[in-house]
Formats: C-alpha cells, sequence, structure tokens
C-alpha cells in the first residue's frame, strides 16, 4: 500500500492542530447549546417534536423525534483548507437482520476559526452566536430544521 508524500504545505496545515481543534470543538458545544434551546421552545416541541439533549461535554448529543432516534457528535479532519470539524447527525436505522447500527443523514462543516457552513460545499456561513450583534435564531433554526428534515429524509 503506498501512501502519498506529505508536504511541507500540508504540515504547515497541522502545526497549530490543539489550537483550531478546540476552536471547533468549542463551536459544536455552542452549536449544540443552541440546538438544545431551539428545540426546547413551546413551538419547536408542540409543532418539531425533536428532543435534543448534549451530552459529553457538548461533543455529541441524543436526539429522538417522529422520525426515531439520532445521535450527534463532532470529529476534527484536515484537508486542503487545514484543519475543520464536522458536526455529524446519524440516525439509527435497523438492518435485514434486525441489528441496529447508525446511518450518517446530514452535517454542518466547522471552520478552525469557528465559522459554521451546511455541509461540505461552504455556501453561506451561518452565524449561531446569540451575542453577535445582528444574528439571529432564525439562523439556528433553519439548521435545525434542516437536520430535522434530513432525519426524515434518510
Amino acid at each position: 500500500m503506498g501512501f502519498p508524500v506529505v508536504t511541507e504545505q500540508d504540515q504547515n496545515k497541522v502545526r497549530y492542530l490543539v489550537r483550531e481543534s478546540e476552536q471547533v470543538l468549542k463551536t459544536a458545544r455552542i452549536l449544540g447549546e443552541r440546538f438544545a434551546q431551539l428545540f426546547s421552545g413551546a413551538h419547536a416541541k408542540e409543532y418539531w417534536g425533536l428532543s435534543f439533549v448534549q451530552e459529553g461535554a457538548g461533543k455529541t448529543a441524543s436526539l429522538t423525534s417522529p422520525f426515531g432516534r439520532a445521535r450527534a457528535s463532532t470529529t476534527v479532519h484536515v484537508g486542503k483548507e487545514g484543519v475543520f470539524g464536522r458536526y455529524l447527525i446519524e440516525k439509527a436505522v435497523k438492518n435485514s437482520d434486525g441489528a441496529e447500527s447508525w446511518r450518517a443523514v446530514w452535517h454542518v462543516r466547522i471552520s478552525n476559526d469557528g465559522v459554521v457552513y451546511p455541509g461540505d460545499e461552504g455556501g453561506e456561513p451561518v452565524e449561531i452566536r446569540d451575542s453577535y450583534p445582528g444574528s439571529s435564531d432564525n439562523d439556528v433554526a433553519r439548521l435545525g430544521l434542516s437536520m430535522l428534515y434530513s432525519i426524515g429524509a434518510n
């Protein structure tokens, strides 16, 4: 099995890994807090029916919806733009033998400077910090509804 040569440019992408991964995980915790806050509201409970409970110091969460159980987790990666994270949602499914497994259904990308993007392809950044001037709960609600839809569609 051959492995590609790791260039100095690639090596430089992990030079600040600890600091950058901590920023990714901090942003994931904030995102989870915002989801927990969103889905605990009266409107969300009555109309959307998603329960969102953070676990593991905010690195993971358990979700229950009318579409079934799901879970959230955060992973750190490196790619052409450097260190980044994925906030991944997986749905519990049963295989043909009836055994439960998890299938990825949705994710957001978190840059090493704490910016949240829908999916891997970039797109418009989503502001999740509620103390940021001009931020809106609508941004988090759109992410949350995208997550809920994806749990049901997959």
